[in-house]
């Protein structure tokens, strides 16, 4: 019965393991940019490229905040976190690849005036 009220706060408790493995990754391999595939609340990959200074691109197949509440209504959720979390990740990048025209039209606002979306 908790897991409808920590649903949120258990997915984002995940990018503290996943930040640290993706910073192993990152030293040993040295890569010279860091793509990541957007799931929401998955901030690590975004966090580890702006740890070590590396380009970041992330590849949007869905629009992650609207589908949580228009489906996943079972959980309770923070409102306008999901939307928050999504927005920081999104502009983080240096590139967004996206999939269909519709995912750049649901793209925050102000993340097509850079110029960063493919």
């Amino acid at each position: 019965r908790l897991g409808r009220y920590l649903h949120e706060a258990n997915t984002l408790k995940k990018n503290l393991p996943n930040f640290w493995r993706g910073c192993r990754i990152v030293q040993s391999e040295r890569p010279d940019v860091l793509l990541g595939r957007y799931e929401l609340y998955h901030a690590s990959a975004a966090l580890v490229a702006r740890r070590f200074r590396l380009p970041f691109v992330v590849w949007v197949d869905a629009p992650a905040a609207y589908e949580q509440r228009k489906y996943l209504r079972e959980f309770v959720q923070i409102p306008g976190l999901a939307d928050r979390v999504e927005r920081a990740i999104i502009q983080t990048a240096q590139k967004v690849l996206v999939v269909s025209r519709e995912i750049v039209q649901y793209l925050p606002r102000g993340t097509t005036t850079n110029g960063h979306v493919d």
